[in-house]
């Protein structure tokens, strides 16, 4: 392997590493998608939702859902007083 393939890890295959306990991912950062440049900034008007924890894809009505329970799991969480 040359200096470059070194350096950038070409050729060099990176096994998967499952985590113990970790089944679904909680979606708590959800990053909204417009199809139309004057939507964006506004998340009502958002077509769809990416949660960048895992990749996945949602329409605007389950992203919605989901950042709504990700919501409520997360006050759950906080001390209260």
């Amino acid at each position: 392997m040359g200096l470059m393939g070194k350096l950038f890890g070409k050729g060099q295959e990176i096994p998967e590493v499952a985590q113990p306990g970790v089944t679904q991912c909680p979606h708590t950062t959800m990053t909204p998608r417009w199809d139309r440049a004057e939507d964006i900034g506004h998340e009502e008007r958002a077509t769809g939702w990416r949660c960048e924890g895992c990749g996945e894809m949602f329409d605007a009505e389950e992203g919605q859902r989901i950042r709504a329970e990700s919501g409520e799991r997360l006050r759950d969480t906080l001390p209260t007083g």
